[in-house]
């Protein structure tokens, strides 16, 4: 089965944190010139002061990049101001403080920001040159608008399978295998992925993509095209058949949604369990 990848952005990698201003007016006024901080130079010598970065980093992530900017401020004399803020504000602050010049240098986000950040103007593509093979295809991919890359990905989350082994003593082999694995345990739910009276198209995109019917097909350079609407293939068709068919032999409900699918499945009510990152 396909999964639904996201890739979050961290606009440096830290070994280059300095050139990789995500910034398209500049972003802070104490960051330094890319060509200046990134030259062999200034990674060798360490001057004393090389002027700063501003980064914008939640919570979760921040004890791990306040090393890196340690190490990195100790190699190039560039000093990294780690700023903590709301996972779920970050995009929208971005977009209102860089046009003014108050923004921050970098920042981290999740790929699917980069229709949005692009087309207000408030980032620039980032060169990763031969470091791209460093990365996983899918994540340079995700972080790239038409054809270009916005960003440096740093991690890639993925749906997962989870298994009461208790319930069912082997991993199921397919979906078929799954259900019938399930049956058998006596549990209440069979298997369980969030639904909810809404849709959850990203829970339920590794059904969708099994069935050949991505939501865009892409173009030449690989990126997404919006004319093509891939969604309404006949894998697309097959696809909604299916969600038909799961609904009305009650695997799918649209009743149980992400807290309720938590629950059932920690207290042993269902021995499979899709949900992630």
């Amino acid at each position: 089965m396909k999964v639904n990848t996201r890739s979050l952005i961290v606009g440096g990698a830290m070994t280059a944190i300095a050139a990789l201003s995500l910034t398209a007016c500049g972003g802070s006024g104490t960051s330094t010139e890319p060509a200046a901080s990134n030259s062999p130079a200034a990674s060798s010598s360490a001057p004393a002061s090389a002027g700063s970065l501003t980064v914008w980093v939640d919570a979760n992530r921040e004890p791990v990049l306040k090393q890196a900017a340690k190490e990195f401020a100790a190699s190039s004399g560039v000093k990294v101001d780690l700023v903590i803020k709301d996972f779920s504000k970050i995009q929208e602050d971005f977009l209102r403080q860089v046009p003014t010049g108050k923004g921050p240098d970098i920042t981290i986000g999740a790929h699917d920001w980069l229709g949005n950040l692009v087309n207000n103007g408030v980032v620039q593509p980032v060169e990763l040159g031969d470091k791209a093979a460093d990365f996983q295809d899918v994540a340079v991919t995700a972080m790239s608008y038409e054809g270009k890359a916005y960003g440096v990905p740093y991690a890639t989350e993925n749906l997962a399978l989870l298994r009461n082994t208790e319930l069912a003593g082997e991993a199921p082999e397919s979906f078929e295998d799954m259900i019938e694995a399930g049956e058998e345990s006596g549990a209440e739910f069979p298997f369980l992925v969030q639904v909810s009276e809404t849709g959850d198209p990203f829970h339920l995109y590794p059904f969708q993509a099994s069935f050949g019917a991505p939501v865009f097909g892409t173009d030449e350079t690989g990126a997404y095209d919006a004319s093509k609407l891939e969604l309404g293939n006949d894998g697309g068709a097959e696809f909604a058949k299916w969600m038909a068919e799961q609904g009305k032999e009650g695997t799918l409900k649209t009743s149980v949604d992400s807290d309720i699918a938590k629950e059932k499945f920690i207290s042993g009510d269902s021995p499979f369990l899709i949900t992630g990152p």
